[in-house]
């Protein structure tokens, strides 16, 4: 099985082209080929505010090297890094589970190396590029060690974790406190084993963002003094308490019962688990932040995971009919996720790279907005965005369209559709007009 997770987790990541969120090319793959001289120019308000730790660029940039000296091309570039990091978020949740299996009877081992080799959430988020998979790997590692009271190895590896996404401290306190509170680890052994050696992580993540942004500079401050103090968070959207419930149960089921039904059953039996510990602050901090997104709670999943599969296991309920209502729920999605683009966009990227034109035109839409191709990491550098005050009745040459309505006039022009987001002969099933909000990235080569 465990070879069969590996296959499955390099097909995800060849047909998961793009991201789930920009941050995970405009922060993670920007920063990195800025760095490089690859990508000419940056322009982010992150960048700007030297909020972003360089952690995680710099984790790319050895490989982004050796990338552009092999002449590969930037879609390869980032498949090139979605295949390192499956390889190494697959490397520590191995290592999690062999070590969770230590304390699950065989059955409920076998469900916990299916929930997260096979959850077809855990395969989306396993080849990400982005700082949510990067620093739950370490965070996973970090886990593990202390399971086996390595403090120094739990002190690195969730420093680390840290280094890559700020939001893990919230998961890296409580850990270093359990060893105290908990474990009862002396006072002096305490600092020397874990305190010590984060500092030193700190301090490492302090050089790396000098060093990145060209000045002294410290992201983990500058990130609280943006988001917290100056309430740049909230300008993103702010979502109702509930919100990570109501997208937990629709983007996430059935594995969702599993995880809250574990932290309820940890709250009322097992309160002083190192996993409760782990992932209480970080769920309560998260709900009472106005802006959620639900990929913000992905640190948690894996111990969250095991938290419901323990629960089970000790109530003598998990029984074959409970595995087999979570294996054929989550086989309907697998398929789905595993060869579906995460950003469908990209393969627009992808076609103009190909043919390699110049120049493409645009026209403003009813609210003299103009179509934008942002991503200048995937564009050649001889390509041209024109933007053009003609209307679509009038105007010639390869133009760039992103609605349905704007593809429709430059048909019944006879306009050559060269590429569309959506195949062509879906537009003759568009019954009731489902297509009408649809966005639809098309170039189209219309004659004088």
């Amino acid at each position: 099985m465990i070879k069969i997770s590996f296959i499955l987790t390099l097909i995800c990541a060849y047909f998961s082209i793009g991201f789930l969120h920009p941050d995970e090319q405009y922060y993670a793959i920007d920063f990195a080929a800025y760095k490089l001289g690859i990508l000419k120019e940056i322009t982010s308000w992150e960048y700007d505010t030297q909020l972003r730790p360089w952690s995680l660029p710099l984790l790319f940039m050895p490989f982004l090297k050796v990338f552009d000296l092999l002449e590969m091309n930037p879609f390869s570039m980032s498949l090139g890094l979605r295949v390192i990091s499956a390889l190494f978020s697959f490397a520590s949740l191995s290592l999690f589970i062999n070590e969770a299996k230590k304390k699950l009877s065989e059955k409920a081992g076998d469900f916990l190396f299916y929930a997260l080799h096979f959850g077809f959430f855990f395969k989306l988020m396993m080849v990400r590029t982005n700082s949510e998979n990067w620093s739950t790997s370490f965070f996973l590692i970090a886990f593990v060690f202390a399971l086996r009271r390595n403090l120094v190895g739990s002190s690195l590896f969730s420093g680390l974790s840290f280094l890559i996404r700020h939001q893990l401290g919230l998961m890296v306190l409580p850990l270093g406190l359990y060893f105290l509170i908990v474990q009862r680890v002396e006072l002096k052994k305490w600092f020397l084993q874990f305190c010590f050696p984060m500092i030193i992580v700190m301090g490492l993540g302090f050089l790396m963002d000098s060093w990145g942004y060209g000045e002294m500079s410290y992201s983990p401050w500058n990130y609280l003094y943006q988001n917290i103090i100056l309430g740049k968070v909230n300008t993103f959207g702010e979502h109702p308490f509930y919100y990570y419930l109501y997208k937990g149960i629709s983007k996430t089921l059935p594995w969702f019962l599993l995880m809250i039904g574990g932290w309820f059953y940890y709250a009322k039996n097992k309160k002083l688990a190192l996993s409760f510990w782990c992932v209480t602050l970080f769920l309560v901090v998260h709900h009472l932040i106005s802006h959620k997104e639900l990929r913000f709670l992905y640190p948690v999943t894996p111990l969250l995971i095991y938290m419901g599969i323990k629960a089970l296991d000790e109530k003598r309920e998990l029984s074959q009919k409970i595995i087999r209502f979570f294996v054929i729920t989550n086989l309907f999605v697998l398929p789905f996720i595993l060869f579906k683009p995460a950003y469908t966009p990209m393969k627009f990227y992808q076609f103009l790279y190909k043919i390699g034109v110049q120049e493409i035109q645009v026209t403003p839409d009813d609210q003299g907005r103009y179509p934008a191709l942002e991503m200048e990491f995937y564009k050649r550098d001889e390509l041209k965005v024109i933007e053009s005050k003609a209307s679509l009745n009038e105007i010639t040459g390869l133009i760039f369209t992103t609605k349905l309505k704007e593809l429709k006039i430059l048909k019944e022009r006879d306009c050559s559709i060269l590429y569309s987001s959506y195949p062509k002969w879906l537009f003759q099933y568009n019954y009731f007009n489902w297509l009408k909000r649809s966005n639809v990235w098309a170039l189209s080569k219309c004659s004088p």
